[in-house]
């Protein structure tokens, strides 16, 4: 089950009236955000899993690319990438999906609006 379709799920469960937290690593909450919102629903962000940086040290090993370094900056450009999608799927619809089963990861759909 991806977001979207979750956020299908707890509308059922729920309905639209009921407000509660939605727990997801901080770097996915923007997009969970926004596909609860297009089915009608608010939910209040709590993120975990925060990536950021506590060492302060700059040693060389430091510029150097890692492969965990190489992970993080996968996690971010697929981020981005499905905000983007989102985004421009969501200009391209005049309604909100009403079917979570429709629901097509395709970017080149956007260019046909």
């Amino acid at each position: 089950m991806d977001t979207a379709q979750e956020a299908y799920a707890v509308r059922e469960f729920l309905g639209t009236e009921t407000r509660f937290f939605l727990v997801t690593s901080a770097s996915h909450m923007p997009r969970s955000v926004r596909h609860f919102e297009r089915v009608g629903l608010a939910p209040i962000p709590a993120p975990t899993g925060f990536k950021t940086g506590s060492e302060r040290v700059r040693t060389l090993a430091y510029w150097v690319p890692s492969a965990g370094n190489l992970g993080k900056t996968e996690r971010v450009v697929h981020e981005y990438l499905g905000l983007l999608t989102l985004e421009l799927d969501l200009k391209c619809s005049n309604e909100p999906l009403q079917n979570p089963n429709s629901w097509i990861f395709l970017p080149a759909r956007s260019m046909v609006c």
